[in-house]
């Protein structure tokens, strides 16, 4: 059994006096979990902006040069510092969570805390999955409407293609796939690894609210 059931077994069995002190210890057990997941909330968003960012360092350069055939790469740049500003945004947030939520506060101040951490975490989650899905959206057009660039970047790293035509098709529909899937599985990831932690949040949250009826 863990300290927290423990102790509301315990809270349950006790005189008045004794019921307060429970219902303090209780409180200050919740305040002390919820401090610990926003922490690592804030932890795995900057382990996941390093990891984006060193994949983005280890791409080969010769990919970045269909941007520039493209005449996309001064947006894409452009793009790619705010989206870098964004994240950094959201991981002050998360950061500025933990801090508030370090601080002992009543019960009813912590349950804001709670809600305004998880109200955080899931427009990060949905922000991240939409610019990915945006950026493959918007590349995928650029190279359909100028499909030239596209065949000799291809032919430059493959060799010779034989039917552009289809295999411009099956080009497509691979990309379709596989930036479907992509957006799946990483949305499979935020769910079990942001979505264990929220879960243990809200479970914090309904302790809370318990404590405040």
């Amino acid at each position: 059994m863990n300290p927290l059931e423990m102790l509301k077994k315990d809270w349950k069995t006790k005189n008045y006096e004794q019921d307060y002190l429970n219902s303090t210890q209780l409180g200050m057990l919740l305040h002390k979990r919820s401090s610990n997941i926003v922490k690592w909330l804030f932890i795995i968003g900057i382990a996941e902006f390093a990891f984006w960012n060193l994949l983005r360092f280890l791409m080969p350069e010769d990919y970045l040069s269909i941007y520039e055939s493209l005449h996309i790469q001064n947006a894409m740049l452009a793009f790619d510092i705010f989206n870098t500003l964004v994240l950094i945004f959201f991981l002050w947030m998360f950061y500025k969570n933990y801090r508030a939520i370090s601080v002992f506060d009543n019960t009813l101040m912590l349950m804001k805390k709670i809600l305004k951490t998880r109200r955080t975490i899931k427009i990060y989650v949905i922000y991240n999955l939409s610019v990915i899905a945006l950026g493959l959206i918007v590349v995928n057009i650029f190279l359909y409407f100028d499909q030239t660039v596209l065949i000799s970047y291809l032919e430059k790293n493959s060799g010779k293609i034989n039917d552009p035509e289809k295999f411009i098709k099956m080009y497509f529909i691979a990309e379709l796939v596989i930036g479907v899937l992509m957006i799946l599985l990483l949305g499979l990831f935020y769910r079990l690894i942001y979505g264990i932690l929220l879960k243990k949040l809200n479970q914090n949250y309904r302790e809370l609210k318990k404590l405040a009826s």
